[in-house]
């Protein structure tokens, strides 16, 4: 449930980490360990931006 809670966040675009905790009630480090596991199947992208860390679906069918 808190993986989809995530994906439903970034319905409306790329967020960091921060963000997505803020959002979601998750700490920070919960949050990134459940990105990890959304990353490594392919479902979230990741682009940094000096420490930052940013998160987009990679499928727009996922946003639907």
């Amino acid at each position: 449930p808190r993986r989809i809670q995530i994906l439903e966040e970034l319905r409306s675009g790329e967020r960091d980490v921060a963000s997505l905790a803020d959002l979601t009630g998750l700490v920070h480090s919960n949050v990134s360990q459940h990105l990890m596991v959304l990353r490594a199947h392919r479902v979230v992208a990741e682009r940094r931006e000096g420490r930052k860390a940013f998160y987009r679906l990679r499928s727009v069918d996922l946003a639907g």
